[in-house]
């Protein structure tokens, strides 16, 4: 088991991707420390963690408030040790055009998006550094690389999930610690099933492989960003998305490719 010994900080573990890293993870031999600000799903993700022989714990947070990322990594640290590896999931997002978009709502998304991803990796990451090691895995979007309609906070807050883990990566890179992002494509989530079928069929008809990712994909990409293999490799985000990022939009009923 690769991470046998380890302790991984997992957040957004209530559901989705989240709760398939918590699972994952476990599955390698880790201790996982679970949250999420639903404190009935996250508690069903320790749960299922238990069920199988694994070691976990639960914590409800709000990945904006620093409080309670303080307390809650602290409240971890003293039964787990400190974080080995952070899976930052946690995210929010609204459907709405950019002028409809009210403030307060672009500064939730963007709060518990960019904020919450600097709040939760500067925390993990002040408990690493003792320990001259750490593996910083952040989840973006492959809506941070491009606009997307209706996703304007969204895909701007992503966008800066990209730029920071960059920026973290260069600054903690001497002490042991690599950051690394996902940019997860169309997935197979329960956030993503009410999607009526023409919506489907438009995303799936710009991703080459021609289908929606599953979850365990995006979970064997930060397995192996964790793991020892990828120890040289920082500072770098991993599209896991069947191609979407790199073919352009496509247009099959024109016959042709359009490339943003």
């Amino acid at each position: 088991m690769r991470f046998s010994g380890k302790t991984v900080l997992v957040t957004g573990a209530g559901g989705g991707i989240g709760r398939g890293m918590a699972l994952g993870f476990a599955a390698e031999g880790a201790k996982i420390h679970a949250c999420d600000t639903d404190a009935d799903s996250v508690a069903i993700t320790v749960a299922a963690i238990a069920s199988r022989g694994g070691e976990a714990k639960a914590s409800t947070l709000d990945v904006s408030d620093e409080l309670q990322i303080d307390t809650a990594l602290s409240d971890a640290e003293a039964e787990f040790g400190a974080p080995h590896v952070l899976v930052h999931c946690a995210a929010v997002n609204r459907l709405m055009p950019i002028l409809e978009t009210p403030a307060e709502e672009w500064r939730r998304i963007v709060d518990v998006n960019l904020t919450g991803s600097f709040l939760i990796a500067r925390a993990a990451a002040q408990r690493m550094i003792p320990n001259k090691f750490g593996r910083i895995v952040l989840i973006s979007s492959n809506v941070g690389f491009r606009g997307a309609a209706q996703r304007g906070a969204y895909a701007a807050s992503k966008a800066g999930v990209i730029n920071f883990a960059e920026t973290l990566a260069i600054e903690l890179a001497d002490k042991g610690i690599t950051v690394n992002t996902i940019a997860p494509g169309p997935t197979e989530t329960p956030m993503t099933a009410w999607q009526p079928p023409e919506i489907r069929r438009a995303l799936i008809a710009d991703v080459p492989l021609g289908r929606y990712g599953r979850i365990d994909e995006m979970v064997f990409g930060a397995l192996f960003l964790a793991s020892d293999e990828a120890s040289y490799i920082t500072a770098h985000t991993l599209s896991i998305d069947g191609g979407f990022a790199g073919a352009g939009i496509i247009k099959p009923e024109l016959g042709a490719e359009q490339t943003i």
